[in-house]
């Protein structure tokens, strides 16, 4: 008696946890109707994103130039941001 007992209480025990995890099917989600009003017409096209931004570059290589002798400077032969070469005459003194 005992027994039936207690397989009668663990057999309501695990049907009342087994209902418990049923999943609750969610509502169908309303049908939204959009507002009346005239007819747009949806068409690609490029947009230019361009942002001015400041900055201040510099040179991967950068050397020293100095001249051996003292003297007056005669010509310049480069302006700055010019790039240059390796042996290349840049001023006369």
């Amino acid at each position: 008696m005992v027994t039936r007992s207690v397989l009668t209480v663990t057999a309501v025990m695990l049907a009342t946890l087994l209902g418990a995890c049923q999943e609750r099917p969610e509502p169908a989600p309303s049908a939204k109707v959009a507002p009346s009003s005239e007819r747009l017409v949806v068409q690609s096209q490029t947009v230019s994103d361009l942002k001015p931004v400041f900055a201040t570059l510099t040179s991967r290589n950068q050397g020293l130039a100095i001249a051996r002798i003292s003297g007056t400077l005669i010509s310049l032969s480069v302006k700055e941001g010019d790039q240059v070469r390796k042996g290349q005459v840049i001023a006369r003194i």
